[in-house]
């Protein structure tokens, strides 16, 4: 009997966790900037590494100008520290609304800038 309350209250805070990182409707704002910033950091280093393996995708398959110096500067820093910058820059702009993409996109601007 213990065995299986413990597995329901295990499945209960699997789901509750689970449905804090659901992706809403809207695309461009898959996770809310609050969202973002009660996560755990591993999660959020995951977050931002897709945003940014999306980003450099999209931007060699356009011929951004800018792609060679952009991924460079990407490749020699670690992304503790760029997440950690997502968290400074959000904590620095609480009006902000748009998608966290673009708060990931903003702050490498600045960290390769």
């Amino acid at each position: 009997m213990v065995k299986k309350i413990l597995a329901a209250a295990a499945l209960f805070l699997a789901f509750s966790s689970a449905q804090a990182y659901t992706p809403q409707l809207r695309p461009l704002s898959s996770v809310d900037a609050e969202v973002f910033l009660r996560m755990n950091q591993d999660a959020q280093k995951l977050y931002v590494s897709g945003v940014v393996d999306g980003f450099t995708f999209v931007t060699y398959g356009h011929g951004f100008s800018n792609h060679d110096a952009v991924v460079k500067c990407l490749n020699s820093k670690n992304v503790g520290d760029l997440t950690s910058g997502v968290v400074d820059w959000l904590k620095e702009h609480p009006a902000f609304r748009e998608g966290l993409s673009s708060a990931v996109v903003q702050t490498v601007n600045v960290f390769c800038g």
